[in-house]
């Protein structure tokens, strides 16, 4: 009885997952997404924006090299869970405060010190939840599952994005009372996000003295570990396109004068193309492997910042947009998904926690040095950003070049040429299939 008794609670884990995942995309699409415009509304400049983007990232990564310790201690992946959110939720009192509250040379610092412990706290929290979620769904259905989720997930961000972009321009004479209604649905949404949290069953986990290892454990095996080779990859291309990605806010608001409107048109154009993708990438990762498929997305990000060079034009950037967005899309889905095939159940949460602090402190290095380059290095074609562009394609695709070969698939996945799948995968396969009844 207690085989279909686990195996019925793992499956209600994964619906009731979906629901939280909903509630916790409100609050990303009405919130998170909307932090760099507020910044730039209190009177952000470049860095100041790439710090607010970057340092909350590498304060929650280093923080999640106590992440194993504390949730063993709490003897409950879902109790930690939901303490830590609990705990982030609160943050949005002294966020909505910022503009009404402080004066106006101390709001910026005050946002990025409030975002950083915001971030921080949820950020503390996901291993554990990678962990949980990871024993729930069977290893052959993953990338379905996952996609699938992402796909719903993303669709409500999609609208909340679109939502809070009206908001902010109905209340475009009043803006922070635009944010202060957008942040107010966001963390509303956060409080239910939080409840399903304490719904989901918690499958038992038993890690041994001999699963534990530290930090410089895991570096030390970096010459010899596929899985530390891959998250050093990770690491690096990441700080690579965080040379540039912050700063497309600033790009857009500030550098084209576009409304806030059009910036959410734009940013839900990519956040679109990426959810209508992931059951794709999911299905084909479940088949094909994830290695091999963030391999050839990670080949195909690395061109996308010189597209932004070419033209400003709103329905240019739409389609680069949705461009960018199925291919980030399938980078994200497979190189989270790759851990879930590397690690054993019983390392996840020391794998993911490291994972996560080599990737924060390549995003923090990577948007520091773009935010000191955007200062100094001098205008391309009248814009001071575009170097920044061409710097991190460069850096990407040297990245790529040099250690993607290194990392190696780890399942038994279908056999198919590298030529066959980039064309299924960027949906070209159809030409060589006419070409080939001839």
């Amino acid at each position: 009885m207690r085989d279909p008794l686990l195996a019925e609670k793992k499956k209600k884990n994964l619906l009731v997952s979906i629901w939280e995942g909903v509630f916790a995309a409100i609050t990303t699409g009405c919130g998170e997404t909307y932090m760099p415009p507020f910044a730039i509304a209190l009177g952000a400049g470049n860095l100041q924006v790439g710090l607010l983007t970057s340092l909350p990232i590498l304060i929650s990564s280093l923080v999640q090299l106590k992440t194993p310790d504390v949730a063993h201690a709490l003897g409950s992946r879902r109790k930690f869970i939901n303490t830590f959110i609990s705990f982030q939720i609160l943050i949005w009192i002294p966020l909505l405060c910022i503009p009404f509250f402080f004066m106006p040379e101390h709001r910026v610092p005050l946002l990025i010190a409030f975002y950083t412990v915001y971030i921080t706290f949820g950020a503390f929290a996901m291993p554990a939840w990678g962990s949980l979620m990871s024993d729930s769904v069977a290893e052959e259905a993953r990338g379905k599952y996952f996609g699938k989720r992402g796909m719903i997930v993303g669709a409500v961000t999609v609208f909340s994005s679109f939502f809070a972009g009206f908001i902010l321009n109905w209340f475009s004479a009043r803006v922070f009372t635009g944010f202060a209604v957008i942040f107010l649905t966001a963390a509303a949404a956060r409080v239910v996000s939080n409840y399903f949290m304490g719904r989901l069953y918690d499958p038992e986990s038993v890690a041994s003295r001999e699963h534990c290892f530290s930090f410089w454990d895991f570096l030390r095996r970096l010459p010899a570990s596929n899985f530390a080779k891959y998250a050093f990859y990770t690491a690096l291309f990441n700080f690579s396109a965080y040379m540039a990605g912050p700063y497309f806010a600033v790009l857009m608001l500030r550098n084209f004068g576009f409304s806030y409107l059009t910036y959410s048109i734009l940013i839900t154009a990519a956040s679109v193309a990426s959810l209508l993708g992931l059951t794709y990438w999911g299905r084909h990762a479940d088949e094909f492997g994830n290695a091999r498929l963030f391999k050839i997305s990670s080949i195909l990000i690395t061109l996308l910042p010189l597209l932004w060079i070419i033209s400003h034009k709103v329905w240019y950037l739409f389609v680069v947009q949705l461009i960018a967005g199925y291919l980030w899309g399938g980078f994200n889905l497979c190189t989270a998904n790759f851990i879930y095939d590397v690690a054993i159940p019983q390392k996840r949460v020391y794998c993911i926690s490291y994972f996560n602090v080599m990737n924060g402190t390549g995003i923090f290095l990577g948007t520091v040095l773009g935010g000191y380059l955007s200062l100094c290095m001098p205008p391309l074609l009248g814009y001071k950003i575009f170097p920044l562009l061409v710097i991190s394609a460069g850096c990407r695709m040297l990245v790529a070049l040099f250690l993607l070969p290194r990392v190696k698939e780890v399942r038994a996945v279908k056999a198919i040429t590298k030529r066959d799948l980039l064309l299924k995968m960027t949906g070209f396969h159809f030409l060589t299939d006419i070409t080939g009844s001839r």
